[in-house]
């Protein structure tokens, strides 16, 4: 965590004289922001207990890997702004709030709606890392992910290529092609995990 703050700000020191004069006060408040995120996501501590139960979601997700983080500060990279394009892409798919959920069993299944398609099949979760690895009971192909959880919250991220995997096996099902518009975004923002900001239900 440190060194990935580190990281960051160093960028900061480095491309805060390319902004205006005018513009140095946003740029400001967009470094303290993403440091703020992921001081909150990072730190939460996590267990296959708060992994289990059902996860409704709020909106797309992004996070800035810190191997990249420096070649991408040099394009218009903001996370606000990917989660945007990402969230309009996936609405592509019937994927957006009241549409999509994600449920993990004890048992080491799960169950996702995405929009109009059901999936389900086996997970496994490796705690220390926080990586989760999913696979469709009717396809072989393994898709893996990370957990950053605070709270009530969680973001489940996918390097581009799985999350364009995943879109893939939502199309296999469905039968449809929707997955050409998303395979540009995720090459524009390859080395940049993207995913579901998801919150956790409450129990009745």
């Amino acid at each position: 965590m440190k060194q990935v703050k580190n990281i960051i700000l160093g960028a900061f020191v480095f491309f805060m004289p390319l902004f205006p004069a005018q513009a140095q006060s946003s740029a400001r408040s967009v470094f303290r922001n993403i440091l703020n995120e992921l001081s909150g996501f990072m730190s939460s501590s996590f267990s296959a207990e708060d992994l289990a139960g059902n996860w409704d979601y709020q909106g797309a997700a992004c996070n800035l890997k810190s191997s990249n983080f420096l070649k991408q500060m040099g394009g218009n990279l903001v996370n606000s702004q990917v989660e945007s394009k990402l969230s309009d892409y996936l609405q592509k798919f019937g994927i957006k709030q009241g549409a999509c959920e994600f449920t993990f069993n004890s048992d080491k299944t799960y169950s996702a709606k995405l929009g109009e398609v059901k999936l389900s099949g086996n997970y496994k979760l490796n705690v220390s890392t926080k990586q989760i690895t999913l696979t469709h009971s009717q396809r072989e192909e393994k898709i893996n992910g990370v957990i950053e959880k605070s709270g009530g919250n969680m973001r489940l991220l996918f390097n581009a290529d799985d999350l364009l995997a995943l879109m893939k096996t939502v199309n296999a099902v469905s039968g449809s092609n929707s997955t050409k518009a998303l395979a540009a975004l995720t090459d524009l923002y390859d080395g940049v995990q993207l995913g579901f900001d998801l919150k956790k239900r409450n129990k009745n």
